[in-house]
């Protein structure tokens, strides 16, 4: 090994020391650390549970560290001071020698439960083991990067857990005066809730690792749980109550359908026939029931059952969509032939129009048709069949006098080229 070698792996030794030295300061000036340990003036704080269990051994560690680092520098220094003394001219190699066992040698003795066991060998004994200096700088990276991982956890346990309970205490609250009353059994599970929640602030202290993990495990599922359910309830009750008021407005568009089909058979059987059978109106039985039925599902969503009147809301207007269906159609086939008769009257006055257009209107055929079909559609009631066949008999003919006529003049009395 060279003299640059030697003052190269010193200067790095100086480096990482001094690295591990503000690092191992400044976790002894954390906060939390000086509140776990009761260092600074500060009581110590008395773990428990799952931080006891995962946090203690890592803090008792620290003090160790804090003696591997001064075995560290004492070798160190002793490397430092060898490498001062080597003579210039003779002897120097024995000394490089020793500088180089010192800073890779193992020639470090220390206790053996204080040797990782990826150090140890199977004779490792008699209370101490020889240990490098670089794998002691590793053993006590780890177990300093385990203190400060324990101390960080313990430091975000304790800062969270405050929002998070005062957080579930706020919800608790909230359900217990919101306005959607509360089951039995959700009563049962929030009082739970409650119970668990002073639980884990009297133990927030001691083991804030064991709170945070009660909390996402059991506390805050079960408080989420049923929010949802009341929500969930809240969310039907407004639907339903939303569809009561849906259901009221059909059954009055219902009864105004009826009215309307009503009238419109009333009409047809008495203003036409030849029309065929038409449908008659359906019985008023038949909106009676729906009528009830509904009175029936308001009785008991005001009585508080909830959910069989959104499922008896659902079943109703299936019913009475049927029924809207039924009660159209019967109002489509009562009134079809009625606006038939109206378009048959347009369509007369039009042709009779056109007949004069074209000075065709006093032809025998077309005067004798024209009022055939005038008689028929102002008749009461109008054969309609009849009316219809009559009024195909005018335009036909009067599509053969236009067709000759234009042979011989256009509209108006114009020649025609």
């Amino acid at each position: 090994m060279t003299l640059q070698d030697i003052d190269k792996a010193l200067a790095q030794w100086e480096s990482r020391l001094g690295s591990a030295a503000n690092n191992l300061f400044d976790l002894q000036n954390d906060p939390t650390y000086q509140c776990l340990t009761g260092t600074s003036g500060l009581p110590k704080t008395q773990l428990s549970g799952i931080t006891a269990s995962k946090i203690s051994p890592a803090l008792e560690s620290v003090s160790t560290l804090f003696q591997c680092f001064d075995l560290l520098r004492c070798t160190i220094d002793r490397a430092v001071q060898l490498r001062k003394d080597l003579p210039s001219l003779f002897g120097a190699d024995e000394k490089v020698r020793d500088i180089e066992q010192l800073l890779f040698g193992k020639t470090l003795r220390i206790p053996t439960d204080q040797i990782s066991m990826a150090h140890r060998s199977l004779l490792s004994g008699d209370g101490q083991g020889c240990i490098s200096p670089d794998d002691l700088l590793n053993t006590m990276v780890k177990a300093f990067e385990t203190a400060r991982d324990g101390v960080m956890a313990v430091d975000a346990a304790w800062r969270d857990l405050s929002g998070a309970l005062g957080s579930a205490t706020r919800e608790l609250a909230a359900l217990h005066s919101g306005l959607e009353p509360l089951e039995e059994s959700e009563k049962r599970e929030l009082e739970g809730v409650e119970h668990a929640l002073g639980l884990r602030r009297a133990q927030v202290q001691s083991d804030p690792l064991g709170t945070s993990l009660d909390l996402e495990s059991t506390v805050l599922p079960t408080l989420k749980h049923v929010k949802a359910a009341v929500e969930g309830r809240a969310e039907l009750r407004r639907q339903t109550e939303e569809g009561l008021t849906a259901a009221q407005a059909k059954l009055q568009g219902l009864r105004n359908l009826h009215r309307d089909a009503t009238e419109a058979w009333t009409e047809a059987q008495e203003r036409i026939t030849g029309a065929g059978e038409l449908p008659p109106p359906i019985p008023e039985g038949r909106i009676g029931s729906l009528r009830d039925w509904l009175d029936k599902l308001r009785e008991k969503y005001d009585g508080g059952m909830l959910r069989p009147v959104s499922i008896g809301l659902r079943n109703w207007n299936s019913a009475a969509g049927d029924c809207v269906s039924d009660v159209q159609k019967i109002h489509a086939a009562n009134s079809a032939p009625l606006e038939e008769r109206r378009e048959l009257r347009g369509r007369l006055n039009a042709l009779k129009a056109k007949a004069q257009a074209y000075h065709v209107e006093e032809d025998p055929g077309l005067r004798a048709l024209a009022s055939e079909a005038e008689g028929l559609l102002y008749s009461r009631p109008t054969p309609i069949d009849r009316a219809s066949d009559v009024v195909a008999g005018y335009q036909s003919l009067l599509s053969e006098r236009t067709l000759a006529k234009s042979g011989d003049r256009r509209p108006g009395g114009k020649t025609a080229p």
